[in-house]
């Protein structure tokens, strides 16, 4: 559904600063000055906020705190391979036979 993407996208501090400057813009045109310059003014510092260093470190020490750093000496044999997996889509199939498949933008990846 359309409401899952939409919840996802206000939960992000650019989706939550662009939801408040829209608001404000729309309290701006409703001649509401005084509000929509505040709520102007607490979307750009949220959106300063989360630009910080201080937050984003905060934040992700949150996340990353359940799982410490490994030490390479505790890390048990893994098997050896001779090859990779890329996941990928982004090919689309020969426009002609005997072409390679077309590789565009989306599978750059796979160059590398």
């Amino acid at each position: 559904m359309w409401w899952d993407k939409a919840a996802i996208a206000l939960i992000s501090p650019l989706g939550t600063a662009l939801a408040l400057g829209g608001m404000a813009l729309g309290l701006a045109l409703l001649n509401w000055r005084r509000t929509a310059w505040s709520l102007g003014a607490v979307a750009l510092a949220w959106l300063w906020l989360w630009a910080t260093p201080v937050a984003s470190h905060a934040l992700r020490g949150v996340l990353e705190a359940p799982y410490p750093p490994m030490v390479l000496a505790k890390l048990p044999d893994l098997p050896k391979a001779q090859a990779i997996v890329v996941l990928g889509g982004g090919i689309r199939p020969a426009e002609q036979p005997g072409q390679a498949p077309n590789l565009n933008a989306a599978a750059d990846r796979v160059w590398h």
